[in-house]
């Protein structure tokens, strides 16, 4: 499922220079989703924790904080 809308006609989410769909559910969703995936990419080696890519962990670090520190 695609988090992004896909016209600008259907109501929409803006954040930065994005349009995501107006389903704040599916979004948080796909946003657990996604940094369950970096978190087995990284755990099971099939990244290497070098520069380049401490530089995605770091904002996946800042955005699973900001996310914990509303479920406290």
């Amino acid at each position: 499922v695609s988090l992004l809308a896909s016209n600008s006609s259907e109501p929409f989410i803006e954040i930065g220079s994005y349009k995501f769909i107006n389903d704040m559910d599916v979004i948080a969703k796909g946003l657990i989703e996604i940094l369950y995936l970096l978190r087995c990419s990284l755990f099971h080696g099939e990244i290497v924790p070098n520069e380049q890519a401490m530089n995605v962990y770091k904002y996946g670090f800042e955005i699973l904080r900001m996310v914990l520190e509303k479920v406290r």
